[in-house]
């Protein structure tokens, strides 16, 4: 199985992509975050309850079919959402619609078409694992919890996820490298089918990252 990495496509040629975030408006509000049974340690980002109000904002003349913020949460458009249902893949959790408040168009470009609705929805949290090894991952200190994978990441030349403990889903969070969006083979071909017009997917031993290059 290849697997990908799912990011924010505003880095990339923005001509490209419909490149669409989004702004939490007012006070949020958030639950627990999820804690590792093993060591205790929070394992993901406090979960955004509702309600979901928030500020659109386009960077070229379309609705990205993803929104981009500053949670784990992704805002999907209904027609993400449908077609995503009806090919059967798994892995997303499709919380609420969203209150549109205001759109805040990047340049002034009038947007084509209407306004489409929203769902807020996030990928699972897997038990799947990222082999940190494989991954040339560095951390601040060695990891000592094997089941979370948890520590304060430095750097990574690749994404490696450890295919034996993989367990099915098409879009997840893993193990070892927190709030980043992995996705099968599967989705990949459904994105490309579907047309989703936002979101980079790049092969996951492709994928690097240097966090803190002072260290």
């Amino acid at each position: 199985m290849n697997f990908y990495v799912l990011h924010n496509p505003s880095s990339y040629d923005t001509s490209k992509y419909a490149v669409t975030d989004y702004e939490p408006v007012g006070k949020s509000n958030f639950g627990d975050a999820t804690r590792c049974p093993e060591c205790g340690e929070p394992i993901s980002m406090l979960p955004w309850l509702p309600p979901y109000r928030v500020m659109l904002e386009p960077w070229t003349n379309r609705y990205g079919d993803i929104g981009f913020g500053p949670y784990e949460e992704l805002l999907l458009t209904e027609r993400f959402v449908e077609r995503f249902r009806q090919a059967g893949l798994r892995g997303l959790e499709v919380l609420s619609k969203a209150e549109i408040v205001s759109v805040k168009r990047r340049g002034g470009t009038r947007l084509e078409g209407d306004l489409p609705s929203y769902f807020v929805a996030i990928p699972t949290l897997s038990s799947t694992k990222i082999d940190l090894e494989a991954s040339g991952a560095e951390f601040e200190t060695p990891v000592t919890c094997g089941t979370c994978r948890g520590g304060l990441l430095l750097r990574h030349a690749r994404v490696i996820v450890n295919e034996a403990t993989w367990q099915g889903e098409d879009i997840f969070y893993a193990r070892g490298m927190p709030g980043l969006i992995i996705t099968s083979q599967r989705f990949v071909s459904w994105h490309l089918q579907s047309q989703i017009n936002s979101g980079v997917l790049v092969r996951s031993e492709k994928y690097s990252k240097n966090f803190y290059s002072s260290k």
